[in-house]
């Protein structure tokens, strides 16, 4: 009863152990391969082109078979009784289909897969097609310390099928010793005498056949041991060197053009208590930062008010109310004009509720006409050919970064398509930098410190995902990171050289050190100053109150006269009568709402937003067969 018990229990044990195993067994693939021939081409640069020939027998009914090549392995060595452990990725291209199936290549960042057959065509069991690729492999160095050695899978362990006849050929460079050539197979480690291996070695050349049936998970594997400069493999430093070369021969040429065409004499910013001679407050909001936008042009209201050709009154039942006064002067403007003009073509008296979802147009063409201002030959901001040049440097600001990435990345792994995509992705980001940091500095003169600062922000993010992948990238090809501390610092001269590279005119530099001097001053203007020149003019607050505007300083500017008496405004009249201060801040309010209201669109002519700037891959790691190389498949 005891041995019955024994019995029952050790079968138990065995059943327990033996069917988590078998429920992990793939199925066999629906074909047979009846002979594989392999032929390795192998060069002194240590590529290995290899041509595998199958003729397979079908089982069941399917399309065809696919190859998947490895690229990425991961190594156990012995070396001097140490043990050691190293990753490598050898570039699998050329890929060819010498057989007339349909095929389709998929290029995977582990492995190629080779897909041979139709879609619409099957084969049936029974049937026999003969498949031929052709692809080869980049090998390098192995870095165990100058060792060399020929180490590839003849067949891998990863064929689900039995194979019934191997055929290969190897083709070295050069000559050889052929007591160091060994084989690995099922029946274990053997040379080129002994096992089922039917070897012949002439000259350069190692012929052989395997005269057993490989089943699933079995495979052949060749180790030559060459002496340690027997291959000449391609200095990956060479194409790094070349790489930071070229960067820094593109980053010298921007830095003449730069020189040649946008490099700035030093702005004088001059102590002013007035806004430069003959200019209007929309004038002077385009000097500050370049661009004619609807705060300059909303500025006229105000400084049309100051110069007596109208007045503005918030009435307690009509709201806002703009009433004509004078004509333009004869001196005036050709944009004032535009929107003056159509301002009251209908009546010396207009709503601004009126204005609302109809004036737009108007706004626009006034800045269009106001930036055609600017484009004349005496009053021109810029000159042309630094223009130019800046939108080409933003367009090229990526150059250092991509070049190293192109060169060092693509001469490694030879995969173009990624390597591609990286330097695009690399370019994108410097180039929404680059159109981010000229925005910023277009606008260094009217940004809030705290858009500044999330603007400061959003550079260092867009800055950050190059310089990472270039840190990557050189980290995971083992080289020395100073490849990529030079083209990050490469790259950051040239987007200093793009911010700065539009050249100031003449005329710009006399007025724009006027106008920032203005800005100054309304910043930090003192009492006691202030006083003095409210003593000399009474509506001196009103004088500069238009230029204020067009420059974002209202509340600035009306903060300074918190605790002065100053005359009450001509032209400005409100139903609530109270301190000059808070008329003030009743007329600074009243700007931003009529700025809202004549600028505004119909709903259905607004845009839609947005901010506006001038299977998969196998895991890696050593195959069955120990070696590199060695195609696995299936069927599909």
């Amino acid at each position: 009863m005891r041995k019955l018990l024994n019995v029952i229990l050790a079968l138990l044990i065995s059943i327990g152990i033996l069917m988590p195993a078998a429920t992990t067994v793939e199925a066999k693939e629906g074909f047979d391969i009846n002979k594989h021939v392999v032929e390795m081409e192998v060069h002194e640069d240590g590529s290995v082109l290899v041509t595998e020939t199958l003729t397979v027998e079908f089982s069941s009914k399917l399309h065809g078979i696919y190859f998947d090549i490895p690229k990425k392995y991961n190594m156990r060595w012995e070396l001097n009784g140490e043990t050691i452990n190293k990753s490598y990725t050898f570039p699998v291209h050329h890929v060819k289909v010498l057989s007339n199936q349909e095929k389709d290549i998929s290029n995977y960042s582990n492995y190629v897969r080779i897909r041979l057959g139709s879609s619409s065509v099957y084969k049936n069991p029974g049937d026999v097609e003969t498949y031929k690729v052709q692809y080869e492999i980049i090998t390098r160095d192995l870095e165990l310390n100058g060792i060399q050695m020929l180490f590839m899978n003849i067949i891998s362990g990863k064929w689900n099928t039995d194979i019934h006849n191997v055929e290969f050929t190897i083709q070295m460079p050069k000559a050889f010793d052929r007591e160091r050539l060994l084989f690995d197979s099922p029946a274990g480690i053997t040379g080129t005498s002994t096992g089922p291996f039917n070897v012949v070695v002439s000259g350069n050349t190692i012929t052989g056949s395997y005269t057993e049936t490989l089943h699933p998970g079995d495979a052949l594997t060749v180790q030559l041991t060459l002496g340690n400069d027997y291959f000449k493999f391609v200095d990956s430093d060479h194409y790094r060197l070349i790489s930071v070369l070229v960067s820094g021969a593109v980053t010298i040429l921007m830095t003449i053009l730069f020189y040649v065409f946008g490099k700035d004499d030093p702005l004088v910013e001059t102590v002013e208590f007035h806004a430069p001679a003959g200019t209007t407050s929309a004038e002077v909001g385009v000097i500050i930062d370049g661009v004619a936008n609807d705060g300059d042009v909303i500025s006229l209201i105000l400084d049309w008010g100051r110069r007596g050709l109208i007045t503005i009154t918030d009435d307690k039942e009509e709201g806002l109310i703009l009433e004509k006064k004078n004509e333009l002067e004869s001196n005036h403007r050709s944009y004032e004009s535009i929107m003056f003009n159509k301002l009251f073509e209908k009546d010396d008296k207009v709503k601004v509720d009126s204005l609302k979802n109809k004036f737009y147009r108007t706004v626009q063409r006034t800045e269009e006409r106001l930036d055609k201002y600017f484009r004349s030959k005496d009053k021109k901001l810029y000159t042309e050919s630094s223009e130019a040049m800046q939108v080409l440097f933003a367009l090229l600001s990526a150059l250092p970064i991509v070049i190293v990435t192109a060169m060092v990345h693509g001469h490694y792994y030879y995969d173009w398509f990624l390597t591609i995509l990286l330097c695009a992705f690399e370019a994108v980001s410097i180039i929404m930098l680059a159109a981010l940091l000229i925005h910023m500095e277009n606008k260094k003169y009217v940004h809030k410190w705290y858009t500044k600062t999330l603007l400061f922000i959003v550079c260092g993010i867009l800055f950050a995902i190059p310089c990472i992948m270039m840190i990557y990238i050189v980290r995971a090809l083992k080289t020395s990171p100073l490849y990529a501390v030079i083209a990050i610092l490469l790259n950051i001269l040239v987007l200093v050289e793009t911010v700065y590279m539009k050249k100031r005119t003449d005329y710009c530099n006399e007025v724009l050190g006027q106008v920032v001097g203005l800005r100054n001053f309304i910043i930090v203007a003192e009492e006691d100053r202030l006083k003095e020149l409210v003593k000399e003019n009474p509506y001196y607050f009103y004088d500069i109150l238009p230029f204020a505007y067009a420059l974002g300083l209202t509340n600035v500017w009306n903060e300074h006269f918190k605790n002065l008496t100053i005359q009450p405004c001509e032209w400005y009249h409100t139903y609530e009568v109270n301190s000059p201060y808070y008329m003030h801040n009743s007329l600074q309010s009243h700007m931003h709402a009529m700025e809202r209201t004549m600028t505004t669109p119909p709903p259905s002519e607004t845009s839609s937003g947005g901010y506006s700037f001038s299977s998969g891959g196998s895991s890696g790691g050593g195959f069955s067969g120990g070696g590199f190389g060695g195609s696995s498949g299936g069927g599909w």
